[in-house]
């Protein structure tokens, strides 16, 4: 399974009507809602604001919509691309502004789903992993050590303060942080307190 790692916005121009196809990173149908409803008020004067979505870990919430085009010719099709890609946690959204000359039912699938594959061409992607935030304040003589060590453990940092004490933040791999939490605290003789200790 993967996740989209970047937002992108293609624009074709099919017979005249104008396509606008983008991407968006959601985790459940509730932001699936609420993206819909903040396109569907940024393009207020569309014809049309079709859509298809995956969310979860199996990719097992799915749903689509025509928004009035005919059954079967935007959202179905959108759906069977994105099914295809292997991503989750994905919102596609394709906006039609008609431009007078009608496509068929035969156009308007090409033109959905062909929207969709150049949007996806443009993503890249990464391991649909569950990740976990781990903050951790040291004492400076303990920085470098759990710095390095967070690096070797491709934790990515997050963000780090300095003040009488460093505050990081890293983000790992959700199965992996009990272990990264054991051998930070290990390494430094359990004198690192964990955000939430």
């Amino acid at each position: 399974m993967k996740r989209a790692r970047n937002c992108e916005k293609i624009e074709l121009l099919i017979e005249k009507s104008r396509f606008i196809a983008e991407n968006f990173s959601v985790k459940n149908p509730a932001e699936v809602k609420e993206r819909l409803k903040e396109q569907k008020i940024r393009y207020a004067d569309a014809t049309h604001v079709c859509h298809a979505f995956f969310c979860g870990p199996n990719r097992e919430t799915a749903g689509c919509s025509d928004d009035r085009e005919p059954s079967g010719t935007a959202g179905r099709p959108m759906l069977e691309v994105l099914k295809g890609s292997g991503i989750t946690d994905i919102l596609v959204t394709v906006v039609r502004y008609f431009g007078g000359t009608k496509l068929g039912t035969g156009g308007l699938v090409r033109a959905y789903s062909g929207a969709v594959k150049e949007l996806l061409a443009r993503l890249e992607t990464e391991e649909a992993v569950d990740k976990e935030i781990i903050g951790m304040e040291m004492s400076y003589g303990d920085y470098e050590k759990v710095r390095q060590f967070a690096e070797k453990q491709k934790a990515a940092l997050l963000s780090e303060q300095f003040a009488e004490t460093v505050l990081m933040t890293v983000e790992v791999a959700s199965a992996e942080a009990d272990r990264f939490r054991s051998s930070v605290s290990e390494m430094t003789a359990a004198r690192i307190r964990f955000s939430g200790d």
